[in-house]
């Protein structure tokens, strides 16, 4: 593509956002449209500058990637392709587009370091370069001499009218391969604006791939409404808890779970939008209006509904409402047998799918069971989970899952279900029962022989695989699969912000962040997710507010807990971080939550607080995704640092057993080992506690899983390094993690795992070197 064709787009960029950029690119070279972004344009002996004079000259549409990144860069080759393109504007005839801006983070043009040309015309944000293809269409009509937005002066009122980060147009339609989600390695790209590999490379800075913040969680009401609200997909519909008409109270259940799964029958639909479940059942028992929950979740359409079933028939009644326009549609009463319920859930989706779309076929809903009884146990399980209260929602659920296949053996989406909230407990419900795991892989074995396909066998695969944080990539794999079966769906995304969050990939992480919150706008979980991702990140002000969007969606502890953890490693301040902390009620700190608080007690030099709080605990042991906590191991550490080695070493003797029950009933989790570690070190048997840390660290290797190693593994090898003489070895560890920038000052001087280090006096002349 060395010769303009008249119809060619110039992408201009800073070498920080060559990842967005190339997501633009590549939307953009999938309708067609020929784009000069290519490592390929230029090769050795080029001169740079006689080459890009042309490209900007000759191209019909420039397009510069705006961002935080081409803010804090007061130079750079891409200033030089905007001055360009702005003297060329000059030359161009007044309404004929020319100038494209894009932003993909919440740079506006207010205070933009960008040519007055860029500010004169509409700019279109798209986050994280997810490209709308309302965007792709835009610059189609731009390049077929269709006078559009870019031609006219921006409107007053709004910089976001094209595409905004809450809309959810910007989603984008791509799936992503196997291989990207697993974290294949992207080909390094060259600095400046347009193209790849022979331009001088450009240290990255700090603040690359800052993203847009989520939308407000909260309702707005009329009055509150900004003037400039994002566009909204024609083509997007939210499902409301259908109405229970059964006369009976109790089949509530009924009717929450028939409303989950026609939500699942059109989120496989790919040119739909429809958001999560939480979202959707958040509303109910509520009074807002049509018009509120549409702008909440932004979408065009609400599927509102009734249920009612009789003896063995189910009738629906299903109403398509247009809050714009204050208008509804009724698309019919449907009735069916129960052993034809899955009949039933095809015509309402086929029924949407009519109204919004030009077709009138529909993915098909499988046929998984015929037997009623087994039916009804399945949504009964729907329904708790729909409650969204944390893992106990998936706790409650498991006996009626169990049930379900029990009456119907044969039920591959009751066993696929069944995985799923086994491997979801296993991972951290803050009980021991010990055999999750293997109930979750017979669950899964099964869902697997009868219905490998199945988009939840692939989901639960990967939930199983994410539990221990052994099999990460392997758990990518599954999850796009997955999403190629079910796109669009908040669960799938949610997995995949978790799984890239644990493998360190973690501006990868936020981009499926991004997703989830686009997908499930009113479900707290994805939002803590975000805030613990920016926390790891050290963008504390970010997390902060993640945190605070899920807490007022939820009044669940980890948001409360984990925005206390992050002010204590944002600012060190552990009177501050314990205020924070007050505020979850005392009944609901069970052993996982009681660590965290001991630990801001430690480091606040609380030590008889802590004490009194793990006194108070009634749990003996607790499993969480952080590992395998046992109450007297609590109480022994926190003696030990008391000065009272009696006492530590009865707690000490007391704990053993207990972490070594543990591993030896799960050998390959690497959760039960940090625990050994620690009561074999406490007891003074050396050898015992160095290999229990090492074989963590095996188990959960810094190369496949940075999250946990950075977290926990690594820690406590430099713990049990310090504990036993190995300083110059643990001393080592700390500097190449701080020289990675994955340990932070605040870490190394107030975590307990680095108590013995820190009586080196070298330590604490590493810890001031680390980054805030």
């Amino acid at each position: 593509m060395s010769e303009s064709t008249g119809k060619a787009v110039f992408l201009s960029y800073a070498s920080q956002d060559a990842e967005a950029a190339k997501r633009i690119c590549e939307a953009l070279r999938a309708a067609g449209v020929e784009v000069w972004f290519d490592q390929r344009e230029l090769v050795g002996g080029d001169a740079w500058d006689q080459k890009i004079r042309g490209q900007v000259s000759a191209g019909a549409l420039f397009v510069p990637v705006i961002s935080a990144n081409t803010q804090e860069r007061q130079e750079g080759y891409f200033r030089l392709e905007w001055h360009l393109a702005e003297q060329r504007s000059l030359l161009i005839a007044k309404g004929r587009p020319f100038i494209v801006p894009v932003s993909i983070d919440a740079t506006r043009e207010r205070g933009a370091l960008v040519p007055d040309a860029f500010t004169a015309v509409q700019w279109t944000r798209l986050p994280g370069g997810e490209t709308s293809p309302a965007f792709v269409a835009r610059v189609e009509k731009l390049l077929g001499g269709t006078v559009v937005e870019a031609g006219r002066p921006r409107p007053a009122q709004s910089d976001e009218r094209v595409a905004s980060p809450t809309n959810q147009a910007t989603v984008g339609r791509r799936v992503p391969s196997a291989a990207w989600v697993a974290g294949i390695a992207v080909i390094a790209i060259g600095a400046g604006a347009t193209f790849f590999a022979t331009r001088k490379t450009e240290s990255a800075s700090p603040n690359a791939g800052a993203e847009t913040r989520p939308p407000t969680p909260k309702p707005q009401t009329q009055d509150s409404r900004p003037s400039d609200q994002p566009i909204v997909d024609q083509k997007s519909v939210a499902v409301l808890p259908f109405e229970n008409r059964s006369g009976d109270k109790e089949q509530e259940y009924f009717s929450d779970g028939l409303t989950e799964e026609v939500l699942g029958a059109l989120r496989r639909e790919r040119d739909l939008i429809v958001p999560g479940n939480t979202s959707c059942f958040s509303f109910k028992g509520k009074n807002v209006s049509a018009t509120e929950i549409a702008r909440t979740l932004n979408v065009s359409r609400l599927v509102e509904g009734s249920v009612q079933r009789v003896g063995t028939r189910v009738r629906i009644r299903v109403t398509l409402a247009r809050p714009a326009d204050n208008s509804s549609e009724e698309l019919g009463t449907f009735t069916e047998e129960l052993t034809d319920i899955f009949a039933l859930q095809e015509k309402v989706a086929r029924a949407v799918v009519a109204k919004l779309t030009r077709r009138t076929t529909t993915v098909p809903v499988t046929v998984l069971t015929k037997n009623p009884a087994a039916y009804d146990a399945f949504l009964r399980g729907r329904s708790m989970e729909a409650r969204q209260l944390g893992g106990r929602s998936r706790r409650l659920a498991i006996p009626f899952y169990e049930e379900a296949v029990r009456l119907d053996p044969g039920f591959a989406l009751g066993w696929a279900h069944l995985a799923h909230a086994l491997a979801w407990v296993h991972w951290g419900s803050g009980e021991i029962t010990g055999d999750e795991f293997e109930r979750a892989q017979r669950a899964l074995a099964e869902a697997t022989r009868l219905h490998p396909d199945l988009a939840e066998v692939h989901l639960a695969r990967a939930a199983l695989l994410k539990s221990d944080g052994v099999n990460l990539r392997e758990a990518a794999r599954e999850l796009a699969l997955a999403e190629q079966l079910k796109p669009n769906d908040p669960e799938i995304a949610f997995e995949q912000a978790l799984v890239a969050r644990f493998s360190g990939r973690l501006e990868e992480a936020l981009a499926f962040c991004r997703r989830s919150i686009e997908r499930d706008p009113q479900n707290p979980n994805v939002y803590n997710n975000r805030g613990l991702v920016l926390n790891f990140l050290g963008r504390y002000p970010e997390a902060l507010a993640a945190f605070d969007q899920a807490i007022a969606l939820s009044y669940d502890t980890g948001p409360r807990a984990n925005r206390a953890n992050a002010i204590l490693r944002a600012e060190g301040d552990a009177a501050k971080a314990l205020r924070e902390y007050a505020l979850i009620p005392e009944e609901r700190l069970d052993l996982q939550w009681r660590v965290f608080l001991t630990e801001m007690q430690l480091a606040g030099g609380s030590q008889a607080a802590a004490l009194a709080g793990i006194a108070r605990i009634e749990q003996p042991a607790a499993l969480s995704q952080w590992g395998f906590y046992v109450r007297p191991l609590l109480a022994a550490r926190v003696k030990e640092m008391m000065g009272d080695a009696e006492g530590a070493h009865r707690d000490y003797t007391e704990a053993l057993p207990m972490a070594l029950a543990y591993r030896d009933r799960h050998p390959r989790s690497w959760r039960a080992y940090p625990a050994v570690a620690q009561a074999f070190a406490g007891l003074g048997r050396k050898e015992d506690a160095l290999a229990a840390a090492r074989e963590a660290l095996k188990l959960v290797p810094p190369a496949e899983n940075p999250y946990y190693a950075q977290l926990i593994t690594l820690p406590v090898l430099v713990e049990m390094q310090a504990r036993f003489g190995l300083a110059d070895e643990a001393l080592a560890i700390v500097r190449e993690q701080i020289a990675a920038g994955w340990w932070r000052r605040h870490d190394l001087l107030l975590r307990p795992e680095f108590f013995f280090i820190r009586k080196d006096p070298r330590f604490h002349e590493l810890a001031e070197q680390a980054p805030l």
